[in-house]
């Protein structure tokens, strides 16, 4: 993974470099991953478009959550939304209203509804038809905070490289180093206005990434339709000879 470092976002990152189970590696400038694009600066937007050569942005954030803080707009750039949440999530999506701390549930449990819901499926769908066709790369996929929603779309993708799945874990928690530190500020936010720890703890648990959520997800895949490689190819719909095609142009 190579590090990437904006003004106005963060938690960016291309793919480029990652080594898959054949030894082969990802090309460079092809998948990048981030956070919301909403506070991009004018550098920001000279460097997408003209040093990484953005052709494609993924927007995976709901439609209120897009019509809230949509997207800084990069002439000459296509702009996907494919959400992979249709209503609000607490602990996931971050639209306006006022969430309910106490209604939160468990990252765990969201995750695993994400990845079975039929509204997701058609969504993945959608964004691998684009990320498959690399005449739309280099693009750029992200959700709000670039972890969660953003974390599963890597998972698949980076499994139909095939890419070892403790790398996949290493990018997933590589998150961290942007989303603890913020959530170590909301816990003390959230401890002196309310004086209760184990509400403070449950928000602040859903600002971070932990390997258990993606486990949840992954297990729930398995469980369902036997591994991810059997959800991409006959949930998803990616033939075997796609696959193949897609790594002989994204490896080296």
């Amino acid at each position: 993974m190579i590090k990437i470092n904006l003004k106005g976002t963060n938690n960016v990152r291309d793919f480029g470099e990652t080594k898959n189970e054949e030894g082969k590696v990802i090309r460079s400038g092809l998948f990048i991953r981030s956070a919301t694009l909403r506070d991009l600066t004018f550098s920001d937007k000279f460097a997408l478009k003209h040093k990484f050569k953005i052709k494609t942005i993924i927007d995976l954030r709901n439609n209120k959550e897009v019509e809230e803080k949509p997207d800084k707009k990069i002439s000459g750039v296509k702009y996907f939304n494919f959400p992979l949440i249709k209503e609000s999530a607490d602990g996931i999506t971050h639209e306006k209203h006022k969430h309910d701390p106490s209604k939160m549930p468990g990252l765990e449990k969201l995750y695993e509804d994400i990845v079975l819901s039929d509204f997701a499926i058609e969504s993945f769908k959608s964004i691998f038809k684009v990320l498959m066709d690399l005449n739309n790369a280099p693009v750029i996929f992200h959700c709000s905070v670039g972890k969660d929603r953003t974390g599963l779309v890597s998972l698949l993708l980076l499994n139909l490289l095939d890419v070892n799945i403790d790398v996949i874990k290493k990018d997933y928690l590589d998150s961290n180093i942007v989303c603890i530190p913020e959530s170590e500020r909301i816990y003390e936010r959230v401890l002196e206005r309310t004086m209760n720890q184990t509400l403070a703890t449950k928000i602040k648990n859903t600002y971070i990434v932990d390997e258990k959520y993606l486990d949840s997800a992954i297990n729930a895949i398995n469980n369902k339709f036997g591994s991810i490689d059997e959800y991409i190819k006959n949930v998803i719909g990616i033939t075997d000879e796609e696959k193949e095609i897609f790594k002989r142009k994204v490896l080296k």
